[in-house]
């Protein structure tokens, strides 16, 4: 069997012990407070996405 360019095992792994160096010593308010931070400026897809799904939420209480 050929070897996989991509390994999305291995992506997650890495992501999570970079996510782990980057949270070490932070509450999980703060990690939280981070995150939402980032969601609410970054211009990544996914941070759009998130932005999109709260307007929609919002609107649809509202």
């Amino acid at each position: 069997m050929p070897e996989k360019a991509f390994d999305c095992v291995k992506l997650k792994s890495q992501l999570q012990l970079h996510l782990a160096d980057e949270w070490a010593g932070l509450t999980d308010e703060e990690i939280r407070q981070r995150v939402s931070d980032h969601l609410a400026r970054s211009e990544d897809p996914v941070s759009r996405w998130w932005r999109e799904a709260l307007r929609k939420e919002s609107a649809s209480v509202s």
